[in-house]
C-alpha cells in the first residue's frame, strides 16, 4: 500500500465513487485509486463507495477495503441496491425507459448513500468534490453548492454506442437506447462541472462536441513504475492477455481472438500457448479451453505472469478511454500486438512501441514476429518501457492533476 505525503493544512474535497477501488486491479480500479492517492496529499478526503459484490462479496474483503480506504481519510462503503434485488434491478430498467435517463441514474440510487451524503455535507462540508463517473450524475442535483470535479473513464455513449452497434436485436437495440441517453446527460452534466478529466487527447475532443460549454482537460491514465518493473524471468509461454471477462469488450475480443486470429497462428507456426488472465466464470473457461487458450481467473499478481510470455495481446474491437493494462504491459516491458481500437488515446506508435494491426490476418503475423524474433522484442519492449517512464508515469502526472483541482475547489 502506498504512504501519502500530506501537507498540514488542506482543503476538504468530498470523493465519490462508483467501484470502491480496492483492491486496484482493473482498469476503473486503478484508476480511481491512483487518483485518490495524489488528491490525499494536498486535500483532506471524505470518501463514499459503492461497491460490487463480485469484488468485495465477504466481510473480510469488505474490511480490507475499508482499511486501504481508510489510509487516506474518512470512508464510507456502499451496496449497489440492484445487486441483492432482481425485482430491484428489473425496476431500475422500466425507470430509466419511462424517465429517458440514463440507467446508472437509477443503478446508484440509494437512499442510505444519500443519508450519508447529507450528513457529509452537515457535519464536514466540502470545498471541492470529485465524482469519479458520470455513472454517479444522478447526484450532482444535490452537488450544487460545490464546484465538482468529473473525471471520465471513457467516453460512455460513445462505448455504450460501440456496443450496441455490435449486437443484434433487442439487446443491441437497448443498448443503443441508452447510450443517447447517456449521451443526453453528457451535454448537460459535463458543462455543470467546474472541469472534466479526460484520459486522452481523443475524449477531450469527443467531450468538447457532445457538450461545447463543458470545461474539458487531459489527465492521462498511468502506471506505477516501480511496482510494474520487469521481472527477470525467463520467457515459458507465448501469448498472454489480460482482463476480466465482465467487462464486454474484453469477452468479445477474446472471442474474436479465439475464432478468427488463433486459428491463423497456428496453421502458420503450429501450436502456440495461450493464457487469459482475470476474473471468468466456469462456462467461460471452459468456452475457451475447448479453443485451445488457459482460462487462469483472478490472479493477484499478473506481474509474473505477464513477464514470462512473449507476446501480450490487446483484440478489442469495442472500447474507449484508455487500457490502463497495456501501459502496465509497456512499464513490463511486454511486446505487445494491439488493434487500434484497443490502443486509442495512447501516445505509442506502431512499429516503435508496438505492432498495430486490425485484421485477423495482419493481427497473426504480427504475433508470429514476435514470438520469431527476440530483437523485436526487446526492441518494443525497450521503448515501450521509456514511453511510460516518460508520459504515463503516475508521479509525472501527479501536479497537474493537483493544479486542476486546487483550481476548481478555489472557483
Amino acid at each position: 500500500m502506498h504512504t501519502t505525503k500530506r501537507s498540514p493544512h488542506r482543503p476538504r474535497l468530498l470523493f465519490l465513487c462508483q467501484n470502491a477501488p480496492w483492491p486496484p486491479h482493473g482498469g476503473q480500479q486503478l484508476r480511481s485509486y491512483n487518483t485518490l492517492r495524489l488528491l490525499a496529499r494536498e486535500f483532506e478526503i471524505y470518501g463514499l463507495y459503492f461497491y460490487r459484490a463480485r469484488h468485495l462479496g465477504s466481510d473480510t474483503e469488505l474490511s480490507s477495503a475499508h482499511e486501504a480506504l481508510s489510509a487516506f481519510g474518512q470512508a464510507r462503503l456502499f451496496k449497489i441496491p440492484q445487486e441483492h434485488s432482481k425485482l430491484r434491478l428489473v425496476w431500475d430498467h422500466i425507470r430509466s425507459v419511462g424517465s429517458a435517463t440514463p440507467y446508472t441514474d437509477w443503478t446508484y440510487s440509494s437512499d442510505e448513500f444519500q443519508s450519508a451524503l447529507l450528513e457529509c455535507f452537515r457535519t464536514w462540508g466540502p470545498n471541492v468534490v470529485h465524482l469519479d463517473s458520470l455513472d454517479l450524475g444522478g447526484w450532482l442535483p444535490h452537488l450544487s453548492k460545490y464546484p465538482v470535479v468529473v473525471s471520465h473513464h471513457n467516453v460512455e455513449s460513445s462505448l455504450l454506442n460501440r456496443r450496441g452497434s455490435e449486437m443484434k436485436g433487442l439487446r443491441g437495440a437497448y443498448i443503443r437506447y441508452q447510450a443517447r441517453n447517456v449521451r443526453a446527460a453528457e451535454r448537460v452534466r459535463c458543462r455543470t462541472a467546474a472541469v472534466n478529466l479526460a484520459v486522452s487527447s481523443l475524449d477531450v475532443e469527443q467531450l468538447k462536441q457532445i457538450s461545447p460549454r463543458a470545461r474539458v482537460t487531459l489527465f492521462p491514465n498511468g502506471v506505477d513504475t516501480e511496482i510494474f518493473t520487469r521481472p527477470t524471468l525467463p520467457k515459458s509461454y507465448d501469448i498472454v492477455f489480460v482482463g476480466g471477462q465482465t467487462w464486454y469488450p474484453n469477452l468479445d475480443g477474446m472471442r474474436f481472438f479465439a475464432r478468427e486470429i488463433l486459428p491463423l497462428i497456428r496453421r502458420m507456426r503450429g501450436d502456440v500457448s495461450v493464457k487469459w488472465v482475470g476474473r471468468s466464470d466456469p462456462k467461460t473457461a471452459e468456452e475457451f479451453k475447448q479453443m485451445g487458450i488457459e482460462v487462469t481467473g483472478y490472479v493477484e499478481d499478473i506481474r509474473p505472469v505477464v513477464a514470462e510470455a512473449k507476446c501480450y495481446i490487446a483484440p478489442l474491437r469495442i472500447g474507449g478511454g484508455t487500457r490502463l493494462k497495456i501501459l502496465d504491459a509497456w512499464s513490463l516491458e511486454s511486446a505487445i500486438v494491439a488493434t487500434s481500437i484497443a490502443c486509442e488515446g495512447l501516445e505509442g506508435e506502431d512499429k516503435v512501441h508496438l505492432l498495430i494491426r486490425d485484421t485477423p490476418t495482419d493481427f497473426a503475423r504480427a504475433v508470429g514476429m514476435i514470438l520469431d524474433d527476440h530483437a523485436l522484442r526487446e526492441r518494443l519492449g525497450t521503448n515501450a518501457r521509456h514511453l511510460v517512464e516518460t508520459t504515463y508515469d503516475w508521479e509525472v502526472l501527479a501536479d497537474d492533476l493537483l493544479k486542476q483541482v486546487k483550481a476548481a475547489a478555489e472557483s
